[in-house]
């Protein structure tokens, strides 16, 4: 596997304001799609258990902005996952305009925080990682010695 968990994304009409530039929400957006597709395809069972008494919160994201995208520009969201420590797992996002004449430029950047907890009654409390997602991240190249563990 490589250090990154890549998906790609074209954008449409539905992505963009009235100048045709993308809102900068979709970048967020594209966050979610992106960790929601690395858990389907490398923790599906982690993902089938979200909807149960374990789940994924997101307790911080961020995004910066450097180039503009438009309709129909093609961007890869890349993921990697540098360390999952305790309950908590930082996921950072490369976007990159496909664009072989311009070496795939930068048009942001992002991180999310996301928690790993548990629903007890009306609160949620930290718990462990499956070790499927644990695997999943030393496999990006991410750092799990502290994580919770089943």
């Amino acid at each position: 596997m490589s250090t990154t968990f890549d998906i790609e994304h074209t954008v449409t009409a539905d992505d963009t304001d009235y100048a045709r530039n993308v809102f900068f929400a979709d970048f967020l957006k594209w966050q979610g799609h992106s960790r929601d597709r690395f858990l389907m395809r490398y923790a599906p069972d982690f993902l089938e258990e979200l909807n149960s008494a374990r789940t994924v919160i997101t307790t911080r994201c961020q995004c910066e902005y450097f180039l503009a995208v438009t309709v129909a520009d093609t961007v890869s969201i890349r993921l990697s996952i540098p360390t999952v420590y305790f309950n908590l797992a930082i996921l950072r996002f490369a976007y990159h305009l496909l664009d072989p004449d311009n070496n795939d430029p930068l048009v942001a950047r992002g991180e999310q925080q996301v928690a790993c907890v548990r629903r007890d009654e009306n609160e949620t409390v930290p718990t462990s990682w499956p070790r499927e997602v644990l695997r999943a991240a030393e496999d990006l190249g991410g750092d799990v010695s502290r994580a919770f563990v089943d």
